[in-house]
């Protein structure tokens, strides 16, 4: 792009627009601009992306590209901000890190993707570099705030030690006391941390607000005592985030009941199998804690146990329930009326997602919506159902305008629902869609092709 000399002096001489540093092999040039970067960015802190994740890019080329990228930004680790680094096989990435020895005051995002984890690590050339000697950047990160590790650790080693933590066989680079994000993903087999030590990275990051896991193999039941420690709980009370995706119903069972999470606003269980007994833990120690959504995909369950646990959830505002075969007419029915007076499951309710739950019914699903629509509407909705389907068309009009007219008071102490999702609910016609469209504030349908 061309530019007049004035504008192309007041580019060179703004340093923040080149402190964005990427280096790829399948960018030939990608070195000769990360230097010329280096230059012109001066003093302020950098972001560093370093893209190998191609099979490909375990080439001999590309790992001298590898190892000559890394040598460059060496000298400017101290203004490193944000540092990416995405490779297939996990020796590239400690060959990488061994490299990193310097600390890292500026460091505030720190990620590792191994696209390759089932590699067999001892068949593969370490690299000049040679196994870390020493944890990356020193453990010296004050302003970590933001790790993601995946299919990454290192290996224990005498300079690995934590001072007053336990023996473990893993070390995760990165996690430290001033954490408020944690990704832990893609971590199988013999490679994937137990229970003592997801616990021990825990207790590092006292100050951790989302902590996401997974795609990890689970865990067998272990003893209290392994490795002559006993690890007992964990308190997280900044934790408001929470994701369980594919990480084993025994792992997270194990770590919901042994961390402590008082304000834990957002709670995700999917692909998990038979979440019941999680279900249970939740109920025992945190079912006073204020949260304000919960997701559950692709997972089994006893209904009855939910329904159990929605009832102390009184702050609960989004039920996301997708691709769930659990979900039926009692639990719709349990949601449509007060199990006592004014005392209702989940009054806050305003957004549910019944996305790919096709054992949803019609009729309980339009109690459900009946259930905390304004009297005045209440009584038009029921006069519109019964009606004869061949006078739709009026019976809407006289059904919406009425809605349109009523009061904004409810006939019970429940919110009214402002979102519904019934994407892929193939069961529920296009005329019953319109109705709900007139009472709830928001219907989502995502329709198949050809529908």
């Amino acid at each position: 792009m061309l530019v007049c000399r004035q504008w192309r002096d007041i580019c060179l001489l703004t340093p923040e627009l080149w402190s964005r540093i990427s280096i790829s092999p399948n960018e030939p040039d990608s070195l000769e601009k990360a230097r010329r970067r280096l230059l012109r960015s001066k003093v302020v802190p950098l972001d560093i992306f370093l893209d190998f994740s191609s099979r490909s890019s375990f080439s001999a080329q590309a790992s001298q590209i590898q190892h000559t990228s890394l040598q460059l930004l060496r000298p400017t680790i101290h203004r490193w901000r944000t540092f990416m680094l995405l490779v297939p096989y996990r020796p590239q990435a400690t060959a990488a890190l061994a490299l990193c020895s310097s600390p890292a005051p500026l460091l505030e995002s720190f990620t590792i993707q191994v696209s390759n984890p089932m590699l067999n690590a001892s068949s593969l050339d370490w690299g000049a570099s040679g196994r870390p000697s020493c944890l990356p950047f020193r453990g010296m990160t004050p302003r970590l705030r933001i790790c993601s590790l995946t299919s990454f650790w290192c290996e224990h080693q005498p300079a690995y030690f934590v001072r007053d933590l336990p023996y473990s066989r893993m070390v995760f680079p990165g996690v430290g006391p001033c954490l408020t994000k944690l990704r832990l993903v893609g971590f199988w087999n013999d490679f994937a941390p137990d229970i003592h030590e997801t616990m021990l990275v825990l207790r590092q990051c006292p100050l951790l607000e989302e902590l996401y896991i997974r795609n990890m193999s689970d865990v067998d039941s272990i003893p209290d005592d392994m490795y002559g420690y006993t690890v007992g709980e964990v308190s997280l009370l900044h934790l408001k985030r929470l994701s369980f995706y594919y990480s084993g119903v025994s792992r997270t069972c194990a770590l919901l009941h042994r961390v402590h999470m008082p304000v834990l606003r957002h709670l995700e269980l999917s692909f998990l199998d038979n979440i019941t007994p999680c279900l249970k833990h939740l109920k025992e120690t945190h079912a006073e804690a204020p949260i304000h959504t919960l997701r559950i995909e692709a997972s089994l369950f006893n209904e009855l146990k939910l329904m159990r646990l929605l009832r102390y959830l009184k702050d609960l505002a989004h039920l996301e329930l997708v691709d769930v075969e659990d979900v039926s007419c009692n639990l719709l029915k349990g949601m449509s009326a007060p199990l006592q007076p004014n005392e209702w499951i989940l009054p806050s309710l305003t957004t549910l997602n019944l996305e790919g739950c096709t054992s949803v019914e019609w009729d309980d699903l339009k109690t459900l919506v009946e259930s905390r629509l304004p009297s005045s509407s209440a009584s038009s909705a029921a006069k519109f159902s019964s009606a004869d389907s061949s006078g739709f068309s009026t019976a809407s009009k006289l059904a919406y305008a009425s809605y349109r007219a009523s009061s904004a008071t409810t006939s019970s102490s429940a919110s009214q629902y402002a979102r519904l999702d019934l994407t892929r609910c193939s069961q529920i016609s296009r005329e019953r869609i319109q109705w709900l469209r007139m009472y709830v504030g928001e219907v989502v349908v995502r329709e198949e092709p050809g529908r």
